[in-house]
């Protein structure tokens, strides 16, 4: 498991990457996004490197933000493939491409009342019916007693922010 942090301002941004699934908890600030977390994004993008899952922990704006200037770099880049490939005049955005997004999760389902009013369950159910989670990931939201977690110790890397397991 690789665990990078990206610097964020005071919200969080953490780009997993285990067993071949890469995973962007939170996006940070909007400022700290443009300029930190999308040159880096850029540059992991143009590696051949996609995120099997952006997660917002909640959606306050050091969190949200960062995400939702990435979806906006997303439709821009989109719009200029377009206008490329229709033969219109376009001006390529000035920054890298963002990863292709895969899925996106939120823990803010008081945000979408209409949808998941009432028991949680049949919702989630539901949900899982239409967009099966990868059995990595599977394994990976399971919440077992606090006792049977495993231990990671982790020590730092040459690379910026990140950390790796000790063993």
């Amino acid at each position: 498991m690789k665990i990078t942090i990206l610097p964020s301002a005071k919200g969080d941004c953490l780009l997993i990457e285990a067993g071949g699934v890469s995973i962007l908890a939170d996006g940070g600030m909007p400022d700290s996004y443009e300029a930190e977390v999308r040159p880096f994004l850029g540059r992991w993008a143009a590696m051949g490197n996609e995120l099997d899952l952006v997660y917002v922990s909640h959606v306050d704006q050091d969190h949200i933000g960062g995400v939702l200037r990435m979806l906006e770099d997303t439709v821009l880049w989109r719009v200029h493939k377009h206008k490329l490939a229709t033969g219109k005049p376009t001006n390529k955005p000035a920054f890298g491409e963002p990863p292709l997004v895969k899925r996106i999760w939120h823990n803010a389902f008081k945000a979408l009342v209409e949808d998941n009013a009432g028991e949680i369950e049949p919702c989630l159910l539901r949900r899982r019916a239409r967009c099966p989670v990868p059995p990595i990931l599977r394994r990976s939201t399971l919440q077992p007693p606090i006792a049977t977690l495993p231990i990671l110790s982790l020590r730092p890397s040459k690379c910026r922010g990140a950390l790796l397991p000790t063993s």
